[in-house]
């Protein structure tokens, strides 16, 4: 399957398997983007979280009060540290559960430094 442009975020309906998508998105010089916790499972039970390394980044947009009704996006960086711990990059410090920030997460996210053959 060959594409211009992935469409975001993954689906395994529309993309098939997670290392699927992942050759794709390389292929087409797209950011791997997912939604909720299932797919940071599926990427670490394969190998392609690396501690220390691997980043994820939160994106939400919002609407700004201007009568242009521009959209800002905000993002928040979180390192790897383990299956059941990422830490903010900037900010407040300690690490949090990655089930239970991507599960209340409803915007995408994007995984960024992956492990290009699962460890």
């Amino acid at each position: 399957m060959k594409m211009d442009k992935l469409e975001l975020p993954y689906s395994s309906e529309k993309h098939g398997t997670l290392e699927d998508y992942l050759s794709l998105a390389a292929e087409t010089g797209s950011t791997p983007t997912f939604r909720r916790y299932d797919p940071y499972a599926k990427l670490w039970k394969e190998g392609y979280l690396e501690l220390g390394k691997t980043l994820i980044r939160l994106r939400s947009h919002h609407l700004t009060q201007n009568e242009d009704e521009s959209h800002v996006e905000r993002t928040i960086d979180y390192i790897v540290r383990g299956e059941y711990a990422i830490e903010k990059v900037e900010g407040s410090k300690g690490y949090e559960n990655p089930q239970k920030v991507l599960k209340r997460h409803i915007f995408e996210w994007e995984a960024l430094n992956l492990a290009s053959k699962p460890i």
